[in-house]
């Protein structure tokens, strides 16, 4: 690979094109490349152990660990080496981690993030081996580093020797979004980064979505929304990181589920009498079909309704336009516009009519007692009872939803 010039440092070199290439006469920008990092405590691993030993000063002890060295590498450097990230020995962190003496004018609100000096000391339950992953991404969300989080919270030294790859990799102008973005910048001035930082221009930022948590003068030098040169850019890419994999672990555990349950499924089909899952795709062709005839009957008995009211509508209107001739006088131009609309619209109904028995093939002029109407009328008030029991027992199955 080396002879191909593709050594240990290629892969992280071109992890987004957007961000890492660069083309000839290309405008200078403030930042050369926009990163994001935290960690996430919710990839723990449960370290096997033993059985305890006994109990040490009377309290019980843990017992060995039972799990197989893994040596393997999972390739392409992603993952820093836990001899890289325990160089940041918590001894030399103790000297480095800023205090309430060196917080100045330009990082106003360090002073408030005592959970970083905390984390020195602190311990997480000695149940877990792995407590988690602290992780940096491109604006665009393409992983950079990963370092795994080891038996503890998280402490300064995995930000730090993810900066320090970051640094020795990409160099100038890096913009770092960090959720303590303001007090990280004071230990990494602290820090043996600290030169190296200033000449390539580091720059710690806060992502727009923890800015509440800090003061308003903190947040227009160091929040994402307010730092020129961001644009839209918020720093969050860790965050929706995190939801996307919490997505494809609840779709993992679904599929357990439904494979858990198929043997379930079988012993029904058995009882069932259902010989395949083609069947299943039957019953749908089925019900598709009788929908479907519903839809028609349903539109053939709207129209014959249509055509009665029509019937009727003639019916009146022409015995309207008889009364108006006959109670007509000579002279009297409202009568006569009257008795002349009436003819016109009784004209109008009748070409609908007879558009409708063409439509419906109807030889003979219906009236409400022929056998045809009355049947039909007998089948629209089925249809209704039917529509009305189908309401009542989505009603039933609604509320046994909400009772279970």
């Amino acid at each position: 690979m080396n002879a191909l010039g593709r050594d240990s440092k290629w892969r992280l070199k071109h992890a987004c094109p957007a961000c890492m290439y660069k083309l000839e006469g290309e405008d200078e920008l403030i930042f050369d490349m926009l990163t994001t990092m935290d960690g996430n405590d919710s990839l723990k691993r449960v370290l096997r152990r033993l059985p305890s030993d006994g109990e040490g000063d009377g309290e019980p002890t843990l017992g060995r660990s039972k799990e197989r060295v893994d040596n393997r590498d999972a390739g392409d450097g992603y993952y820093l080496s836990r001899e890289r990230v325990d160089a940041w020995a918590k001894t030399r962190l103790g000297e480095i981690l800023p205090t309430d003496a060196h917080v100045g004018e330009d990082n106003p609100c360090a002073d408030r993030w005592k959970n970083m000096i905390n984390d020195v000391t602190s311990k997480m339950w000695g149940i877990f081996d792995e407590t988690g992953v602290f992780l940096a991404l491109c604006r665009h969300g393409f992983v950079l580093v990963i370092a795994d989080m080891i038996r503890s919270g998280e402490l300064a030294k995995y930000p730090l020797s993810v900066l320090q790859e970051l640094l020795d990799v990409f160099g100038m102008k890096l913009g770092a979004g960090y959720d303590i973005g303001c007090h990280f910048e004071a230990t990494v001035r602290n820090s043996q980064l600290g030169d190296q930082a200033r000449a390539n221009e580091l720059k710690c930022l806060v992502g727009s979505f923890h800015g509440h948590a800090h003061n308003r003068l903190c947040q227009l030098s160091f929040l994402a929304t307010y730092v020129e040169g961001m644009g839209l850019e918020d720093l969050e890419g860790c965050e929706r990181k995190k939801s996307r994999r919490k997505f494809l672990c609840a779709n993992y555990r679904q599929a357990l589920t439904i494979l858990k349950t198929e043997r379930a499924l079988k012993d029904w089909m058995c009882q069932e009498h259902v010989e395949s899952f083609d069947e299943f795709r039957q019953w749908l062709l089925e019900e598709k079909e009788y929908l479907v005839g519903l839809k028609r009957a349903a539109k053939t008995n709207v129209e014959t309704l249509e055509m009665e009211a029509k019937y009727a509508v003639l019916r009146k209107q022409a015995r309207r336009a008889r009364d108006d001739r006959a109670a007509y006088t000579p002279g009297i131009s409202k009568a006569e516009l009257a008795r002349r609309h009436a003819k016109e619209k009784v004209e109008k109904d009748l070409e609908s009519v007879q558009a409708l028995e063409v439509q419906l093939d109807v030889a003979e002029r219906w009236t409400t007692e022929s056998p045809m109407w009355v049947s039909t009328v007998v089948e629209i008030k089925k249809r209704k009872y039917q529509f009305a029991l189908d309401a009542l027992e989505l009603l039933i199955v609604e509320r046994q939803d909400i009772i279970l």
